[in-house]
């Protein structure tokens, strides 16, 4: 997919709106600070991927009142426009998108044009930014490599996990057997009978709660009529003693005496009477709750009884699933760690596919690459030239620069990928015969080249400059 123009405004430190043309080949020349990163990689991530390495609210024009900003970038055949604050227009063939949030049109763009990080690895060319795949290291080249084929390994994986799985569950050299017989209608009657009691707990629990309530209020009303009684019989004691009236405390007459003594009486009587009564009402609803309570008892220890019953009749029927056995778990075992160890191998040996297709390019700086694995299981770079071999390590910046770029583009043709590819300051350790290498080489290759660069005398004719003043 070829970037065909980027329109700005109002973008970095360019104020209003500017359009730039691109070709196969790109240069962006122009002093320091002219916005050659801007055009060539800023934008571009901004628009297709939302993405800054700075703060967005630091995107627009910095001595414009008004902080808003747009990028469109037009390739092949979509259209792409992109503003701060938060607006996403998406336009293919000439036809807006019909997918109206802002997030589903970037996980559409997404797609199109991978993950910012799958982006910056294999679509830039920057070494002095780290996105230098072969600088990450032996481990972390492997791991790069093996993401191209992830999913596929992780799906085999995945079923091999299953599989082990499978027959550590069911595998009758590991299992209890039971002598039940493995009858279903058995197995739906105690399921039944488990439903059954477990709705007449239900009901129970509700009766015990009703119950328990009725306790409390009897108990409530014991203790009320005690403290009345107990009350009432202080205060006839007291007109025994000495005669006074237990509320006013004067002196009363024996007739007077007399009344109030039948009334303490009659009193005591009543409340001796219904004391009888809510100890009577207590011992039954105390008899009826230690009842349901044992009825209670004997069901759950029913129902514990029916449940292990049928949890033995339900490990005897699954146990004719039961074919698996250590033998069988060994195997699992060993064809996961053989796919883990294959894993790497695959890698190995899908790079040396690569090395043709590298080869064409390094060959022009008098090198021959190899790729093999070593004593750890490690990708290991050989390099030769002229009989002598040389580690990665011994390259110059600019050798080190023609290698990666050869490497990520035999990666991408091996995937069948095309399109654009960003150097921003990435060649600038070449000198101009490698540079012209690299010209021809995205003469012959299906990408589009942008390259940001300070200076380059006699531009071939054929490449498109985009030169940037003050």
């Amino acid at each position: 997919m070829y970037l065909k123009r980027i329109t700005l405004e109002n973008f970095n430190n360019f104020e209003g709106k500017h359009s730039f043309e691109f070709d196969k080949i790109n240069l962006i020349i122009g002093k320091n600070g002219s916005g050659k990163t801007t055009i060539g990689q800023e934008a571009i991530l901004f628009c297709t991927h939302g993405y800054s390495e700075r703060p967005l609210g630091e995107l627009p024009t910095k001595w414009l009142k008004e902080k808003k900003c747009k990028v469109t970038t037009e390739f092949e055949d979509i259209k792409i426009s992109r503003e701060y604050p938060t607006s996403l227009y998406v336009e293919e063939d000439g036809v807006e998108n019909t997918l109206t949030t802002s997030a589903d049109k970037q996980n559409y763009l997404t797609k199109k044009f991978k993950n910012i990080e799958y982006f910056r690895k294999f679509r830039m060319l920057d070494v002095k930014k780290g996105i230098n795949i072969l600088e990450q290291g032996k481990t972390a080249l492997l791991k790069t490599l093996f993401s191209f084929h992830e999913n596929y390994f992780n799906d085999v994986r995945r079923s091999l996990l299953e599989k082990k799985r499978d027959r550590e569950l069911y595998n009758k050299d590991r299992a209890v057997i039971y002598k039940h017989s493995p009858s279903m209608a058995r197995f739906n009657y105690l399921d039944t009978s488990i439903l059954a009691i477990t709705e007449e707990l239900y009901s129970l629990d509700k009766e015990l709660s009703i119950v328990n309530q009725r306790l409390s209020q009897l108990h409530n009303q014991k203790g009320s009529v005690n403290n009345n009684l107990t009350t009432e019989r202080a205060q006839k004691y007291k007109l025994l003693q000495n005669s006074r009236c237990p509320t006013c405390h004067r002196k009363t007459e024996e007739r007077v005496k007399k009344d109030l003594l039948k009334q303490f009486n009659t009193t005591i009587v009543d409340l001796d009477e219904k004391m009888k009564s809510v100890m009577g009402s207590l011992e039954e609803e105390t008899d009826l709750y230690s009842y349901l309570n044992k009825s209670k008892k004997d069901l759950q220890e029913k129902k514990a009884r029916l449940s292990t019953l049928r949890q033995k009749l339900d490990a005897r029927i699954k146990q004719k699933e039961y074919k698996w056995t250590d033998k069988d778990l060994l195997i699992m075992k060993k064809a996961i760690e053989e796919f883990d160890s294959f894993s790497n191998f695959y890698i190995i040996e899908w790079v040396k596919i690569l090395e043709p297709l590298i080869n064409q390019v390094i060959n022009k700086i008098g090198y021959n690459v190899s790729f093999e694995q070593d004593a750890k299981g490690k990708l290991d770079i050989k390099l030769t030239k002229n009989g002598i071999e040389y580690s990665y390590r011994d390259l110059s910046s600019g050798q080190k620069l023609v290698l990666t770029v050869a490497f990520q583009l035999a990666i991408l043709l091996e995937r069948e990928e095309e399109g654009l590819i960003i150097a921003d300051e990435g060649f600038s350790s070449l000198d101009a015969d490698n540079l012209a290498h690299i010209f021809e080489l995205f003469r012959q290759l299906p990408f589009q080249l942008i390259c940001v660069i300070h200076r380059y005398d006699d531009v071939p004719e054929d490449i498109n400059v985009i030169k940037l003043g003050d």
